[in-house]
């Protein structure tokens, strides 16, 4: 497997970029499934 950093840069400042230009209300959305993600993750690792 080969990783082309270049890419992988660019790649991520235009999800960045994206990211910026949504609405406050959807940013704050996305927060609210990461964080229930992140729960779940944590609740999985206890068992």
């Amino acid at each position: 497997m080969t990783f082309e950093i270049a890419q992988i840069i660019k790649s991520k400042q235009a999800y960045r970029a994206q990211l910026a230009t949504r609405p406050v209300a959807e940013k704050l959305r996305m927060l609210e499934e990461l964080r229930k993600r992140a729960l779940a993750i944590a609740a999985s690792r206890r068992k």
